[in-house]
C-alpha cells in the first residue's frame, strides 16, 4: 500500500468531495506541499485552509513506512489518529471544565465522593 492510497482512504473519511488533502498532499507526485525550508506544509494554493487536514497529512506522511505491510500501514495509520483524537478529547473535556456547566458538575461530582 502506497502513502497515496493512505492519503486517499483518510480524505475519504475526512470530507471527499471538498478534497481538502489536495491542499497539502500532491498526490501526482506522491508527496506533501513543503515550502522552501522542507519542513513546512506550504499553505493551499486555492486558499482554502484546513489545519486539520495539513495536521492529518504530516501525520500519516511522518508515520508511514514503506517497509511495512499493508496491514501495518494501516493500523500505525489508525494509532497515529486514535492518539490525535483522544487528545483533542482530552482538550474538550478541559475546555467544557471551565464552563458553568462543567463547573457545576466538578463540584456536584466532589459532594458525591
Amino acid at each position: 500500500m502506497t502513502l497515496n492510497d493512505i492519503m486517499a482512504i483518510a480524505e475519504e473519511g475526512y470530507a471527499p468531495k471538498e478534497q481538502l488533502f489536495s491542499g497539502y498532499w500532491d498526490f501526482p507526485n506522491e508527496k506533501a506541499f513543503r515550502g522552501e525550508d522542507g519542513n513546512v506544509i506550504v499553505e493551499p494554493e486555492d486558499g482554502r485552509q484546513d489545519g486539520l487536514a495539513r495536521f492529518l497529512v504530516l501525520e500519516l506522511s511522518e508515520t508511514y513506512d514503506e517497509d511495512s505491510t499493508s496491514e501495518e500501514q494501516l493500523a500505525e495509520a489508525i494509532r497515529v489518529i486514535e492518539q490525535a483524537q483522544n487528545q483533542c478529547a482530552s482538550s474538550v473535556t478541559a475546555l467544557w471544565l471551565h464552563t458553568e456547566e462543567g463547573k457545576e458538575h466538578a463540584a456536584m461530582m466532589e459532594r458525591e465522593a
